[in-house]
């Protein structure tokens, strides 16, 4: 398999500024399947909602004449989305969200790189042949996956790091492949490691290392 080569110059990270903002009748945009909907590019600076703020959803099956309230089956606040039971239907499905809040994402100064380690945990199931051949590869079951994401040379070491470290919520994180096109990985992880350092004619560096607490998306 052969893949085009990621340049860092192309790369950036986006992290919460808070406090979350509110936003009202934010028309989303249909996946195509009328039953899952999710902030359109025109709407991005509004694509990571607020799990901790109320939301109320509305749908509309003329095109957004008339709106009537209903609820998703499944939220996806960390890039936007809701998806439903059953399909939206009428002439012209659409469905918005009527109040709630979005978090804004700034980019982060200063960082000469950003690196993902993934890792899915596997355990043996190899057993014992029932003939006369006997076995010869061990084989495996798929756990749990785990990972995590390290910042290097984050050099505005400052109060806020550290209240990163002492908070029990996660932070957005998105991680951009390719600025240009929207490439990026979206996640959630808690700051788990800062290590400073002040050298002597060099620059000063603040690496940050983060513990991915749920699913990652590639955009």
């Amino acid at each position: 398999m052969t893949s085009t080569p990621v340049f860092g110059n192309k790369s950036q990270i986006l992290m919460p500024s808070l406090p979350s903002v509110a936003m009202t009748n934010l028309t989303l945009q249909d996946s195509g399947d009328h039953t899952t909907f999710m902030v359109a590019d025109a709407n991005d600076a509004k694509r990571v909602w607020d799990a901790t703020a109320t939301f109320t959803f509305q749908t509309s099956g003329d095109g957004g004449t008339t709106w009537a309230s209903a609820t998703p089956a499944s939220i996806r606040y960390i890039d936007g989305s809701i998806t439903f039971a059953s399909a939206v239907t009428g002439t012209t499905p659409l469905a918005r969200v009527a109040s709630g809040n979005y978090i804004p994402m700034v980019a982060v100064a200063n960082i000469s790189k950003w690196a993902a380690d993934l890792q899915r945990g596997t355990k043996e199931t190899t057993s014992l042949t029932t003939t006369n051949v006997p076995t010869t590869w061990q084989t495996f079951q798929k756990t749990l996956a785990s990972g995590g994401f390290k910042v290097s040379q984050f050099l505005d070491d400052d109060a806020d790091n550290l209240a990163l470290l002492t908070d029990d919520s996660p932070v957005v994180l998105k991680l951009f492949t390719n600025i240009l096109t929207g490439k990026r990985l979206v996640c959630t992880g808690f700051l788990t490691k800062e290590s400073v350092a002040a050298n002597i004619g060099d620059m000063g560096s603040d690496d940050l290392e983060f513990q991915l607490t749920g699913p990652i998306y590639k955009i």
